[in-house]
């Protein structure tokens, strides 16, 4: 066993090690060579001249305080800063090369039209932040609150390192610090002290640690003592990396600028909703994405989707929706049919009966194009339809850049083309005349190749593109697939798209433009519905344009867990339609396993069961015991589904979340470690047992004067506050309890999600120790981009319950009955909108159901119309 073989079995085991060899301290200046310059002694800093200061920010020159070090590049000698106040929340500081010069006539700014940028507020504001600063001997800056004047971010100490390929600013951060976000990267949701966070897109099936599918340099800091919370985000696209220390964040990026947005919260919540309002709120998703998902790399013909499909039906578990793994295409090759397992006439009569019965249906795009030989090329127009619109990334000489994917040769589409968006939405166009798709879920767009270098030539030069050395950067950040290179298992850093814009300026960016393409043309191609994107590749932004999976995990149980602060984090980074392979990827599931899984991805807004062809089967009905654990948790998820659905709403329109951690409803020491258990929305608690062989769960119920309910009881839960409890969870039961102070909206399941929305209404008021609830609920046509809508805000007090509708669709289903939890004395009387109502008390669990009475249409559709309950 070789020596990186033997880090990796470690790090299978161990989330805590780095992902690097070289990297036996968080301290160390480089990946590279651990002996290397500490850039902190070596580089002289910057003085701060011309200062100019105004109501709207600061500006000014920074020019080098010293002689250049030149130790990981070449040192710009002229900067500008510019500092913008933008909103009573946000301020974004601004460093970047002054002028282009030859020294910097290769610098990539990202443009606004790429990727979003924060704008100042016209509307008049007082900021919560204030910036502070240092001209000289070497500039220093610091961001704090106005009010109170703590200081959330300083580099005073710090010398700014600005090199043609290397970054570096530091910070100082408090002790015992609670640090989140900075990803992609799996381990815990609490980034701990001593890690290294690397932010480089890779085709990195879910290594514990290492840098994986997306970008998101993004992180939010909970102080418990001043009980605020705020955030930072560097808009920067290169590749980078964060050593989150005891006392020091250092942040080193590879080129492009220092572009920092500064978020005041006060609030984690507060921190994700302006953190959005930079990046772009995210898509509202059509109702049916909230089913149950299946795919399998595996699915050989359609005889097997059929009967994974029928069996599914047979079997009573309510499949939404069936994907296609690369199985479908011919050789592997995008927008085709493989005319022998899944001929095009069959195909198309399948998806006609699977679409009669209220099912979808989703297949994967590869990233990667086929290249066909000059002597094929007629037999594979996309290749050739691309060529004429220039539609790929070419090497520096012109001739097309060649990497090796699934169908061997291929070509890699260069988005900043505008001819290649146009072609993408062509190509999809034409597939969809023979395959009714109804989402596009993407794949291997980090962007991956399986061999180095154009053709798998490594002949590249050693310093091109302005001087750089671009292909073996004199500073490598801690990346897991090859050491001391961005090359691995990737395009060429060298290979140019439009503009002469280098990958190593543009890698991160790719799969985030891909999706973006891929919604734009799902637009043009099924007008006026919601786009559905699944992608593997993000970056800050992405949840605008796509939702995402957390990649090829194992069927291993720290996989399981691990799911859980994967999505807590994709929250933050607005990505709310995020789940995980159910049951794990790679590797044989166990029945166990496989029910605790299916119980859990039940409470995350995208569930899909997916695994590799290698892989035993593992859909739902394979065992008795899974089948009966995810039926248990289907019917929960789809008696919520007019809650998801509303979640969803709010975080596209407010920038909320779904999926949510205790320490953002419940700040606190206590819950700040906390990614065992989570939270969907404000209202439902989730504890699942994550651990083989258990039959109970340890949890805490959080909130010193929340009260909770059992889901399954509707009793009062009788635990004290903020211990750790054990919890009975025998194999087939996940424990979920609904928080006191909320209001349910409950539709009765159908088969699908169609048939769902055709279920009758229920509401459950769960009441806290002040006798009070709300909730929300909206409503529309599940999947228009433009639709009538109605939004229904609910609330108890005083013993009445009352709604507030706003919105003009019309609810064609009943409302039932409604379920008061926490009223401790039996009613005499209760009155409907004036009317004596029908009524029953448990005294045992002190609930109270209410039943609708009424005879004509619109007292039977109640939620049309404000409702006025009232018990006495």
């Amino acid at each position: 066993m070789s020596e990186r073989d033997i880090v990796n079995e470690i790090l299978k085991n161990d989330a805590s090690v780095d992902t690097n060899l070289a990297v036996r301290d968080a301290g160390v200046p480089t990946v590279k060579n651990p002996e290397a310059p500490n850039t902190q002694e070596f580089c002289p800093g910057y003085k701060l001249i011309n200062v100019q200061e105004s109501l709207d920010g600061i500006s000014g020159d920074l020019v080098l305080a010293g002689e250049p070090a030149n130790i990981y590049g070449k040192d710009i000698n002229k900067l500008k800063l510019k500092v913008e106040y933008q909103n009573e929340n946000r301020i974004k500081v601004e460093i970047l090369p002054a002028e282009i010069t030859d020294e910097t006539s290769f610098w990539y700014l990202v443009p606004e039209e790429v990727l979003p940028t924060g704008k100042k507020e016209k509307a008049d504001f007082h900021s919560k932040l204030k910036f502070e600063y240092s001209e000289g001997p070497s500039f220093w800056f610091s961001v704090s609150r106005l009010d109170t004047c703590e200081v959330l971010f300083s580099t005073k100490g710090y010398d700014l390192v600005f090199e043609d390929q290397f970054i570096e600013f530091r910070a100082s951060m408090e002790k015992s610090h609670y640090i989140y976000g900075l990803g992609e990267i799996m381990g815990d949701f609490r980034i701990a002290p001593g890690s290294v966070r690397t932010m480089y897109n890779a085709d990195i099936g879910d290594t514990i640690g290492a840098n994986l599918y997306g970008t998101h340099p993004f992180y939010i800091e909970e102080r418990f003592k001043s009980g605020t919370a705020h955030g930072v985000y560097l808009r920067n696209a290169h590749a980078q990396e964060v050593l989150v220390k005891e006392t020091e964040l250092i942040w080193r990026a590879l080129g492009g600028t220092v572009d920092l947005y500064f978020f005041a919260g006060p609030t984690a919540k507060d921190v994700i909703k302006q953190y959005q309002g930079v990046i772009g709120f995210p898509a509202m998703h059509q109702y049916w994405t909230l089913g149950l998902h299946q795919c399998r790399w595996g699915y050989k013909n359609i005889a097997d989707l059929c009967d994974v499909v029928n069996t599914h039906r047979e079997h009573g578990i309510p499949l939404e929706t069936i994907w296609s793994d690369i199985d479908y295409m011919e050789k592997y090759r995008d927008f085709t049919l493989d005319p022998v397992n899944y001929p095009k006439k069959e195909l198309g009569r399948f998806l006609e009966t699977l679409h009669a019965k209220g099912q979808k249906y989703v297949p994967i795009i590869d990233a990667a194009i086929y290249a066909p030989k000059k002597e094929e090329e007629a037999d594979y127009k996309p290749f050739v339809r691309g060529v004429e619109a220039d539609a790929f990334i070419r090497n520096p000489d012109g001739s097309l850049y060649i990497g090796k994917v699934w169908p061997g040769n291929t070509v890699f589409p260069d988005w900043l083309e505008s001819r290649a968006t146009a072609w993408w939405t062509d190509e999809l166009e034409i597939l969809y005349k023979d395959l009714k798709y109804d989402g596009i879920w993407l794949d291997m767009n980090e962007v991956a190749s399986f061999v180095e270098g154009s053709a798998g030539k490594k002949d590249v030069s050693e310093y091109d593109a302005g001087g750089r050395n671009i292909a073996r950067p004199p500073y490598t950040i801690n990346t897991w697939q090859k050491p001391n290179t961005l090359e691995g298992h990737s395009i060429s850093t060298t290979a140019l798209h439009a503009g002469d814009v280098t990958e190593y300026d543009f890698h991160n960016l790719w799969g985030y433009q891909h999706s973006i393409a891929t919604y734009k043309a799902l637009e043009k191609i099924q007008p006026g519905k919601r786009p559905f994107v699944i992608s593997r590749s993000t970056f800050a932004g992405s949840g605008k344009w796509a939702g995402h999976w957390g990649g090829d995990n194992w069927s291993e149980w720290k996989y399981l867990r691990y799911s859980i602060s994967q999505a807590l984090t994709f929250s933050m980074f607005g990505m709310p339609m995020f789940g995980v392979d159910v049951g794990g990827f790679s590797g044989d599931t166990t029945p166990e396993l496989m029910s605790r899984w299916a119980q859990l991805g039940a409470f995350f807004t995208f569930y899909r069961n997916h695994n590799a062809k290698k892989s035993i089967g593992q859909e739902f009905y394979q065992w008795p015991e899974v089948e009966s654990a995810a039926k248990t948790a289907l019917h929960i998820r789809y008696l919520l589904l007019p809650y998801f659905y509303t979640l969803l709403q709010q975080a596209h329109s407010f920038g909320e979340t779904v999926i949510r951690a205790l320490v953002w409803e419940f700040p606190g020491i206590t819950t700040a470690d906390i990614d065992s258990q989570f939270m969907v929305g404000p209202s439902l608690l989730v504890i699942p047992v994550l651990e083989k062989g258990a039959s109970s769960v340890k949890g805490i119920f959080p909130g010193q004067d929340t009260t909770w309910y059992d889901w399954y009881t509707h009793a009062r839960v009788e635990q004290p506050s903020n211990r750790n409890v054990s919890i009975n969870a025998p194999l087939g039961h996940i424990p979920v309890y609904i928080r006191g102070g909320s209001i349910l909206p409950l539709q009765q399941p159908g088969y699908t999600t169609a048939d769902s929305r055709n279920g009758e209404w229920y509401l459950i008021a769960a009441l806290d120790l002040e006798g009070k609830a709300s909730g929300e609920l909206y409503v529309d046509d599940g999947e228009s981009i433009k639709s009538p809508t109605k939004t229904i805000g609910l609330s108890v007090a005083n013993g009445k319950l009352i709604s507030n509708v706003s919105g003009d669709f019309q609810i064609q289903q009943n409302l039932v009955q409604i379920t008061v939890l926490g009223i401790t004395t039996s009613p005499t009387d209760v009155k409907w909108n004036g009317k004596a109502s029908h009524f029953k008390y448990d005294d045992d669990i002190q609930s109270l159901k209410i039943f609708n009475a009424g005879e004509t249409a619109s007292e039977l559709q109640a939620l049309n119309e404000n409702l006025h309950i009232e018990w006495v």
